[in-house]
């Protein structure tokens, strides 16, 4: 028993070693933060990868406060979809689509970066305010867009067949943008913030 019991423990400790180096060169550490994102800003505008209006509000939101990029990664890809750009909370990486540019995709973008920042009581007010003017938005909404309203609300409870529903409106160009905001407290931050900043 000990010699195979030995056997076995030789056996993992050298799959762990082949694991350990395989993993260093497929796992390159991602470049992050303000200078980075700046720098990729600017070489998408020159590109025309991004337009200028996107990229010089991400670059004007920066200058003021560069630590709204702290240990962010960008990604700019080609498609996206029904989409122009989406955040990843867990890998904190933006995502902007070149190919369905927006005047405030970027600075949307960073700002959901920058909810992760914020202190709770901050995004106490914000999730306040974003419930204050979806009831509000609903009691004035035509009886037709009433039952979009229903589906926004049962997908920011995390109902699965309202998030089905929802992300079905949004990839088949059913779902009005204006009631985007109101998806949830993060894009009502998002996007009142970015339309804030651009005008």
């Amino acid at each position: 028993p000990a010699p195979a019991g030995m056997a076995l423990a030789n056996e993992v400790e050298t799959l762990i070693r082949r694991i350990e180096t395989a993993k260093e060169p497929v796992f390159r550490k991602r470049v992050r933060g303000a200078d980075w994102v700046q720098e990729r800003l600017l070489r998408a505008r020159r590109l025309g990868e991004l337009s200028e209006d996107s990229a010089n509000l991400a670059l004007w939101l920066l200058e003021q406060n560069p630590a709204m990029a702290t240990d962010l990664g960008i990604s700019l890809k080609g498609k996206g979809g029904f989409s122009s750009g989406q955040y990843n909370p867990a890998a904190r990486i933006i995502t902007l689509f070149k190919e369905a540019d927006n005047p405030d995709t970027a600075a949307h973008e960073i700002l959901h970066h920058t909810e992760r920042m914020m202190p709770e009581d901050v995004q106490y007010g914000v999730t306040s305010e974003w419930l204050r003017q979806f009831s509000t938005a609903y009691h004035a909404s035509a009886p037709e867009q009433r039952p979009i309203f229903r589906t926004i609300a049962g997908a920011a409870a995390h109902e699965p067949s309202a998030t089905r529903e929802l992300k079905k409106m949004m990839e088949d160009g059913k779902f009005p943008y204006e009631l985007y905001q109101y998806t949830n407290p993060s894009e009502f931050w998002a996007v009142n913030g970015a339309r804030i900043l651009s005008a």
